[in-house]
């Protein structure tokens, strides 16, 4: 059996303990030790002015709107401008591809059959050894040069298909939807 111990309270303490007991429908002995639980478990200090929900929120959220400005000025406004530029250089990149594309002539086909021309073995000019060796590390590197003209033309098209133009605020910006990894790889290229 427990045993239990006298407790003095003064009368509105009283009146609040009665209040909780038909609230709650717990005993009363039950409802003082919860509160006293919940004292020593929390570390709160009744003695102490509770604080306001609202305002504890307001702070919450004004830190929480302070930290989103710092992120926006120091991390985003950056790379939203650098990636303006980056765009507008795509841009004047591509359209002067553009426009060396459709400026070039097309070759012209004819129908007149190739003329076959014999060369015996005698007739051929023999290379140099060292003439032979240059003509094959420039042609090492024109397929060198190639290869990364390629490349790099790959690369800026996956861009500008990523381009587009948008409303941001008053005027009209290139925005590039890509993830983040995508567009540090431009930045890396």
């Amino acid at each position: 059996m427990k045993q239990y111990q006298n407790l003095k309270v003064f009368p509105e303490s009283k009146e609040l303990l009665d209040i909780l007991h038909k609230r709650m429908g717990k005993n009363r002995v039950d409802i003082v030790h919860e509160v006293l639980d919940y004292f020593v478990v929390t570390g709160y200090d009744p003695s102490q002015k509770a604080k306001s929900p609202e305002e504890e929120l307001k702070k919450l959220r004004d830190s929480l709107v302070s930290f989103i400005r710092t992120q926006e000025k120091k991390i985003l406004l950056p790379m939203a401008a650098q990636m303006d530029a980056l765009t507008l250089k795509v841009g004047d990149y591509l359209s002067k591809d553009q426009a060396a594309v459709t400026v070039a002539e097309k070759p012209i086909f004819t129908k007149k059959p190739l003329e076959r021309k014999e060369i015996s073995v005698q007739q051929k000019p023999e290379a140099d050894a060292s003439l032979q060796a240059e003509k094959q590390a420039l042609q090492i590197k024109l397929e060198k040069a190639e290869k990364e003209n390629k490349r790099l033309k790959n690369h800026l098209m996956t861009l500008k298909e990523r381009v587009n133009q948008r409303k941001i605020g008053f005027s009209d910006h290139y925005v590039i939807e890509a993830s983040r990894e995508e567009i540090q790889s431009f930045f890396d290229f």
